[in-house]
């Protein structure tokens, strides 16, 4: 490893919500100010397992919306090697497929690392490892909504498999997991009174606040050499 590696240092910022909360949608905001060359996008989507052969049979019963299906020793010894300044080799996970691919990517450490995903604050060994966390509290008939609209237009998913995952695993999940993990947020960004206004107008309030709170955290990082 080299010294510039081990001096890196990476700011982490934790990133939670239930599904469809905006979490990626703000990361890219946020991307975008501190700078591509200066941030990293670490999604917890791409540590699902996928069901195997025998489960695939019966998909309509998988269930991904538990912290089971998700490889989180594999995210944790990746965020770790990350925070170390370390390259890793991160799987590919294709929801259109509902599988990981055969190939990994190679990911290098950047002066900020944004982790997202429904189940980040799950374990308390990543949450020692981020500097701050942010939590997305958006109305449930919201995130359903948006929910409905991305799956159809970008994994192919038909209306009634949507309502029929998200009544019978998605909302349960988030009120047993990820609802009681807001209280370990540093931020809770409340969207309830924005249920009204389109979701550019959302997303541009929403990080406008993460960026009020990370402004003087993340400009240290930004103006390293």
């Amino acid at each position: 490893m080299s010294s510039s590696e081990n001096e890196l240092n990476p700011f982490l910022i934790g990133i939670c919500g239930g599904s469809a909360s905006g979490k990626t949608t703000a990361a890219s905001y946020i991307t975008r100010f501190v700078g591509e060359e200066n941030c990293l996008l670490f999604s917890l989507d791409n540590y699902f397992f996928g069901p195997n052969d025998e489960e695939r049979k019966n998909i309509q019963d998988y269930n991904f919306d538990r912290p089971e299906a998700l490889d989180l020793d594999l995210a944790y010894k990746h965020l770790l090697e990350l925070k170390e300044g370390k390259t890793i080799e991160m799987p590919v996970y294709s929801f259109n497929i509902s599988k990981r691919l055969d190939y990994t990517r190679q990911v290098s450490p950047k002066k900020v690392i944004i982790f997202e995903g429904i189940f980040t604050f799950h374990e308390k060994r990543m949450r020692d490892l981020m500097d701050i966390k942010l939590f997305f509290d958006l109305d449930s008939d919201i995130r359903l909504t948006r929910r409905i609209a991305r799956d159809i237009s970008d994994r192919s998913r038909q209306i009634d498999t949507v309502f029929e995952r998200y009544f019978r695993f998605v909302k349960p999940a988030f009120d047993l997991y990820i609802l009681p993990t807001k209280k370990y947020a540093d931020f809770v960004i409340p969207q309830d009174n924005l249920s009204s206004l389109p979701i550019e107008i959302i997303s541009v309030h929403t990080v406008n606040i993460i960026i009020y709170a990370l402004y003087s955290c993340i400009l240290v990082w930004k103006m390293k050499p």
